[in-house]
């Protein structure tokens, strides 16, 4: 046990012990590359391939197309497709969905 540890909120005393001592896993060990590689964590996902997507690739390809043509506004797409003018926009501009999923 550690003695003298306290909660810095609430001044109270603290009982920690061996078992509450937070410890770097085995893989976290210099020179263990092999496991540190398969512990990261996954990649992340774009575009359509977010779980919280509501547009396809196909979708924004035709957004992106419909604009160039003018044959739609901005406004007129964020109802089609519902979403807001301003992700149009973002979509129009490549702020957002730069690239297209693989």
């Amino acid at each position: 046990m550690l003695a003298g540890a306290s909660c810095w909120w609430s001044g109270r005393s603290l009982e920690v012990t061996e078992l509450t001592i937070a410890r770097q896993p085995a893989s976290s060990k210099e020179g263990d590359v092999f496991q540190n590689r398969s512990d990261k964590l996954p990649p992340r996902a774009y575009g359509q391939g977010h779980p919280s997507a509501r547009l396809t690739d196909d979708d924004v390809d035709d957004i992106r197309t419909r604009l160039t043509e003018k044959s739609a506004t901005q406004t007129a797409l964020a109802i089609e497709y519902r979403v807001s003018q301003a992700q149009i926009s973002r979509i129009k501009s490549f702020k957002q969905r730069k690239y297209r999923s693989a």
